[in-house]
């Protein structure tokens, strides 16, 4: 991975969640500039309203689920963090959560 700069500006245009390290916002910064997006961009993407909530998706590499907190990336792509492990996964959905005894 790069090590390319960002700017505090750049970052002030996104709501990142405290676990998304700066390795993963270079990452984030590099697909969305190489693609000359703007934040405009990004928050027409309707996953963009699934940030922050409690989700479930396929990790990309393998067949396994992963439940937890979501931040979207890119097209169809984001993370889930389940409170130790960062997850890179497909097609979030949020998660439907069950009163328990129905």
């Amino acid at each position: 991975m790069t090590k390319k700069n960002y700017t505090k500006q750049d970052e002030l245009n996104y709501k990142f969640p405290k676990w998304v390290t700066r390795d993963m916002k270079i990452n984030f910064f590099d697909m969305w500039k190489c693609f000359k997006r703007v934040p405009a961009d990004y928050y027409e993407n309707p996953s963009t309203q699934l940030n922050n909530k409690k989700c479930t998706a396929p990790i990309i590499i393998g067949a396994e689920k992963a439940d937890g907190i979501y931040y979207h990336k890119w097209n169809n792509i984001g993370w889930i963090y389940d409170g130790e492990k960062v997850h890179t996964v497909y097609n979030a959905k949020k998660l439907r959560i069950t009163p328990k005894g129905k």
